[in-house]
C-alpha cells in the first residue's frame, strides 16, 4: 500500500467487552500499514490499553450533544478509510456513528433481529454474527475484512498495568498484612442497570464464611454502583475484620491487586475478564446471560451455572436490541445456585 489505511475502532460497550475485543484491536494496530484510532466509552475502558502508543489516538465518548457533534466533526476531518464496530453491536448508535464519521467502509456484524430498528443499512461491510461463538472469536471474525486470518491471530487478552499500579498492589498487601496468605478475590456486583446478573448477597456471605474456615483470606471488590451490596456483604460476615473491601477507583490499580489473588470469583462482569487477562484462575457465576458468549476467556477462565432449561434468557444481541430481561421465575437460575456447590467447585 502507498499510504497507511486509517481505521476508527468503536469500543464503547464496557470494560469487560473492551478486554474481549482486545485481541482483534491489537491485531490491527500491530500492522504497520494501518493507522488505528479507537473510540472508548470512558476512561476506564481506554485504560485497558494503558500507555499503548501503537494506538494512534484514543478518543473518549463525551457526554452531551454538542460535544458529540464536535467529535463527529473531528472524525470527518480524519478521513477514515474504515470504521469498525466491535461486538456486540446490535444497536442503532453504532451504525449512525460509523455513518456520521464519514468512513468509506463501515464494518459491523449483521444480526437477524432489528435490522430496520438499528438502521443497519447505514453500514456496508457486514460479518454474520454467530450465536455459537465466544465474543473474542466474534471480534476476530471482523478481521477477515482486512485479509487477516483469525486463526493466525494471538488470542492473549490485553490489560496493561505499569510499575506504579504494581506498587499500589504491593503496598496494599503489606498494609493489610496479607503477605504469604492465600488470597481469594470476590466481586459481587455489576452495573446498576443489570442487577439481575448478581448472585444474592447472603450467598456471598455464606461462601466467605466457608472460605475463612479454610484459612483463605477474602478481598471483596466493589465499585461506585455496588456500594450497597458490598457493604451488605462486608457487614454480614461474622468476623469481617479478616476480610477487606477494595474500593479503589483506578481500574489499573484494581487489576494489579487482582493479579495478587490466588483465585477470583465474580458475577458476569468486567473484573472477571481483568482476572482472566492476567492469568488468574477465575470463576464467573452465570444466570440469565450466555456463558458461551462472555465467560472468562482462556485456560484459567471458568464459569458456574445451573444451566436451567430457561437459561440463558438474555436475548441481546442476537434476538434483541437491548439487554433488558423480564423473568417469570424471579431469576431462579441465581437464587437456587447452592453455596456448597460453588464452594466445592472452587476448592477442586
Amino acid at each position: 500500500m502507498k499510504k497507511k489505511q486509517k481505521i476508527l475502532v468503536i469500543a464503547v460497550s464496557g470494560i469487560g467487552n473492551t478486554i474481549l475485543q482486545s485481541p482483534a484491536i491489537k491485531a490491527l494496530f500491530l500492522r504497520d500499514y494501518f493507522q488505528v484510532d479507537v473510540l472508548f466509552g470512558n476512561q476506564a475502558m481506554a485504560n485497558v490499553f494503558w500507555n499503548e502508543k501503537r494506538i494512534h489516538h484514543k478518543y473518549i465518548l463525551p457526554k452531551g450533544f454538542a460535544a458529540k457533534i464536535r467529535l463527529v466533526q473531528e472524525f470527518r476531518k480524519n478521513q477514515y478509510d474504515y470504521a469498525v464496530a466491535c461486538f456486540p453491536s446490535n444497536r442503532m448508535e453504532f451504525h449512525m456513528l460509523m455513518f456520521l464519521s464519514g468512513a468509506k467502509r463501515r464494518v459491523i456484524h449483521s444480526y437477524r433481529k432489528g435490522r430496520w430498528r438499528t438502521l443497519s443499512f447505514l453500514s456496508n461491510l457486514k460479518i454474520p454474527a454467530d450465536s455459537t461463538l465466544h465474543d473474542v472469536e466474534q471480534n476476530l471474525n471482523l478481521l477477515t475484512v482486512f485479509n487477516i486470518e483469525p486463526a493466525r491471530v494471538e488470542r492473549q487478552l490485553v490489560f496493561n498495568t505499569e510499575k506504579a499500579h504494581r506498587n499500589f498492589a504491593d503496598s496494599f498487601i503489606e498494609t493489610h498484612q496479607l503477605g504469604g496468605k492465600t488470597i481469594f478475590g470476590l466481586h459481587a456486583g455489576c452495573k446498576k442497570s443489570e442487577e439481575y446478573r448478581r448472585w444474592p448477597a447472603d450467598k456471598f456471605i455464606a461462601l466467605i464464611e466457608r472460605l475463612n474456615q479454610n484459612s483463605i483470606h477474602c478481598l471483596l471488590f466493589g465499585g461506585p454502583d455496588e456500594k450497597d451490596v458490598t457493604l451488605s456483604i462486608f457487614n454480614g460476615t461474622r468476623n469481617h475484620s479478616i476480610n477487606h473491601v477494595v474500593e479503589e477507583n483506578d481500574i489499573n490499580n484494581i487489576g494489579a491487586l487482582i493479579q495478587k489473588c490466588h483465585c477470583f470469583l465474580t458475577t458476569d462482569s468486567g473484573l472477571g475478564h481483568i482476572a482472566a487477562a492476567q492469568g488468574v484462575d477465575v470463576y464467573a457465576i452465570f444466570g440469565p446471560a450466555q456463558a458461551s458468549r462472555t465467560a472468562p476467556y482462556g485456560a484459567k477462565g471458568h464459569y458456574i451455572s445451573l444451566d436451567l432449561p430457561c437459561s440463558p434468557c438474555m436475548g441481546y444481541p442476537f434476538t434483541a436490541t437491548h439487554s433488558k430481561i423480564k423473568c417469570p421465575y424471579e431469576f431462579k437460575c441465581l437464587r437456587t445456585l447452592n453455596v456448597e456447590d460453588v464452594f466445592n467447585t472452587i476448592m477442586e
